[in-house]
């Protein structure tokens, strides 16, 4: 049974090309059912900040609220983001904590 639940949790790993400013970055993601978050009816990513590898000057900010938790999230607009040769708008939320989920960096939205 403990097989399953591996097998599944690593079925939820994907790879996820993030285009930004006209350049394309390779990232790990996972699929978060949980994660529901949206700007403007465009899905929000998650991304752990020291993952970041681009520069970012200018951010929007999100209000939110999570476990008894509120506060604003950085958000920047990307270009598009692909998987599995797919293409979507979606926002980048830059995390203040550390992601803790082994070789993921970017939570991808349900």
């Amino acid at each position: 049974m403990d097989f399953l639940k591996y097998h599944d949790n690593y079925n939820n790993y994907l790879d996820v090309n993030i285009f930004y400013k006209n350049k394309s970055y390779l990232y790990t993601g996972y699929y978060d059912s949980g994660n529901n978050l949206t700007y403007k009816n465009i899905p929000v990513i998650l991304i752990d900040k020291k993952k970041i590898l681009f520069e970012i000057k200018e951010f929007i900010y999100m209000p939110y609220q999570a476990l008894n938790y509120t506060g604003l999230l950085k958000l920047i607009k990307l270009d598009k983001v692909n998987i599995k040769n797919s293409s979507y708008k979606a926002y980048l939320g830059i995390m203040e904590n550390e992601l803790n989920i082994d070789g993921v960096d970017i939570l991808l939205n349900n």
